[in-house]
């Protein structure tokens, strides 16, 4: 009697603790966020990175998802620097578990991506110092967080992505070369580690 008692009280404030925040229903939020990356490229360096990201809560357990990200890094091929930026963007879906001022999520996104380049290595057919990969790049990313109510319009954010940028053709997937045409390769399978601050707007 006294176990089923223990047991009835136990799921009774457990519920209470995961709904008892509503503070995020109906709002809309807009963070920046600085990163750390690695890539699947040995040699590839991550400068960091900023980026943007907005949502929107329908319920204490979801929210829909829109993120602008650059992603910084260098390669050093036959003595010269290589310096890529890859530009996502994507929206997505999240999963949230609301306990008190934290919320985790485990989430989605789809995009897209564009890689530019500046590199001594590039053979470019005018004076322009950058190569820019306009052919489709598709951006497939998961990813799990934590957020926390600092008060009620702050949130501090903790993420962490995993980037997979597919193209559409082979010869796209790695397009810039040297003059001995070695690739220079940036990574498309990337690791991103970002923390940011959120401001949550009033409904």
């Amino acid at each position: 009697m006294h176990k089923s008692i223990l047991i009835l009280l136990f799921c009774f404030v457990s519920i209470q603790i995961f709904a008892q925040d509503s503070t995020l229903v109906g709002r809309f939020s807009a963070g920046l966020v600085g990163s750390y990356s690695q890539s699947n490229i040995a040699d590839e360096k991550s400068k960091g990175g900023l980026g943007l990201q907005f949502r929107y809560f329908p319920n204490p357990g979801s929210a829909f998802s829109l993120s602008y990200h650059n992603v910084h890094s260098t390669v050093e091929r036959f003595g010269k620097l290589s310096r890529g930026i890859n530009s996502s963007i994507g929206v997505g879906f999240e999963k949230h578990l609301p306990i008190g001022n934290f919320s985790p999520y485990l989430g989605i996104e789809l995009g897209l991506n564009i890689t530019k380049v500046k590199s001594e290595l590039i053979k470019l057919p005018s004076n322009n110092e950058y190569f820019q990969n306009n052919l489709p790049n598709y951006l497939f990313k998961p990813k799990a967080g934590l957020l926390y109510n600092l008060n009620d319009n702050l949130m501090a954010h903790f993420e962490g992505s995993y980037n997979w940028v597919i193209s559409s053709d082979r010869e796209n997937t790695n397009p810039l070369y040297d003059d001995s045409y070695s690739a220079i390769y940036f990574g498309r399978k990337i690791i991103i580690v970002s923390i940011g601050i959120h401001y949550l707007f009033n409904e």
